[in-house]
């Protein structure tokens, strides 16, 4: 396998400027190459630098390989910066594990953020 610096321009020199928006666009072009390890570390130095939605993707990766505890910090990260996806993603999280009150709490969060499913969602959660 190649190393990143021969697949990426500019990794590894050091006049390489972190760029968060650069790093998560390397990231989802890995991951739509299926090539998860790297979209991860890209998602993770994108996630660093502070970029929203790069936290959400990283907790999504997290999540699918059943690392629950570091996808719930990524997607509090993501919903503290204001990420609707990532507030949307925590109160799944958070209800599937029986937070009632904390989910509900990040359903209004998402919802006021413009997330198209999570009035529904909460509305489930107070129906159940």
């Amino acid at each position: 396998m190649p190393s990143l610096k021969s697949v990426v321009p500019g990794v590894g020199r050091p006049s390489a400027r972190p760029n968060a928006r650069a790093k998560f666009d390397m990231a989802r072009q890995f991951e739509q190459m299926e090539d998860l390890p790297v979209a991860e570390i890209f998602y993770r130095q994108a996630d660093k630098l502070g970029h929203a939605e790069a936290a959400t993707r990283l907790g999504i990766l997290l999540e699918e390989r059943d690392d629950m505890a570091d996808a719930e910090q990524a997607y509090r990260r993501a919903n503290k910066r204001g990420d609707a996806d990532g507030a949307f993603a925590l109160a799944w999280l958070l209800g599937q594990r029986g937070d009632i009150s904390g989910a509900q709490d990040a359903y209004r969060r998402a919802e006021r953020r413009g997330h198209p499913a999570a009035a529904g969602h909460r509305q489930m959660l107070v129906q159940n």
